[in-house]
């Protein structure tokens, strides 16, 4: 956590070394420098002050600007009066927050088209736990359930395969390669009917964590239309 200590002009007299790396400086670089020298915008020192010296603490996001330019995105607490004229303030880089945040809009987007989007049933299941993160449309009917009985579920807990060895012999294959495909097996819906698929299952990163992404198709979804006479 970067700390500084700064006076009411404001001016700041203490630094910790996360502070001097946050602000882009050389060892006891802050010292000696007045707040609104790494503004962003327009700063006017005794209007802060008059509000930090208001309330007890005072919290925010703000930008700090490096003394090559580059803008640092910051959230920020500030204890005044730890001592008479002296005040600490505590800073957080955000800006890994703000890229995993338009990752994870990104990702959102790229799931709702082709997850959310896609004919066949697909379900997204934490690998480690392998409890359901989301399920689309189609996987709903199939199944018969409702997408509140699925997420939090696992597959073993719903009894959604027939054949629970095939299940346990192929964690291992995706443990390893990452991929299993065309495994066929029975899915038991939530009435009980037992229904013939195929299921792909692919494992992805997001944010880190191991998911496994699932592909179920009905036999019948593959086999060529065919129109009068039997022609395809």
């Amino acid at each position: 956590m970067a700390i500084v200590v700064f006076d009411d002009e404001p001016v700041y007299v203490h630094a910790n070394r996360a502070a001097e790396r946050l602000f882009g400086v050389e060892p006891g670089g802050l010292v000696g420098r007045k707040a609104g020298e790494f503004a962003q915008e327009p700063f006017d020192a005794h209007a802060r002050m008059r509000e930090i010296l208001r309330g007890d603490r005072v919290t925010g996001r703000s930008q700090i600007v490096r003394p090559g330019g580059e803008i640092v995105h910051v959230a920020f607490g500030v204890v005044p009066n730890i001592l008479p004229g002296l005040h600490v303030a505590a800073f957080r880089d955000v800006g890994e927050e703000r890229r995993i945040e338009a990752s994870l809009r990104s990702s959102e987007e790229m799931y709702a088209k082709i997850v959310l989007g896609s004919p066949f049933a697909m379900t997204v299941t934490r690998q480690s736990t392998g409890l359901f993160v989301a399920v689309n449309e189609a996987f709903l009917r199939l199944s018969g359930y409702w997408r509140t009985e699925v997420l939090g579920q696992s597959s073993a807990a719903l009894g959604l395969w027939a054949d629970r060895g095939e299940r346990d012999r192929l964690a291992p294959v995706l443990g390893s390669k990452g991929r299993v495909s065309a495994a066929r097996g029975n899915l038991i819906t939530k009435s009980g009917e037992q229904k013939p698929v195929i299921a792909f299952f692919d494992v992805i990163e997001v944010q880190g964590e191991a998911m496994v992404v699932s592909t179920v198709i009905e036999p019948s979804l593959l086999e060529p239309r065919r129109g009068p006479g039997g022609a395809p």
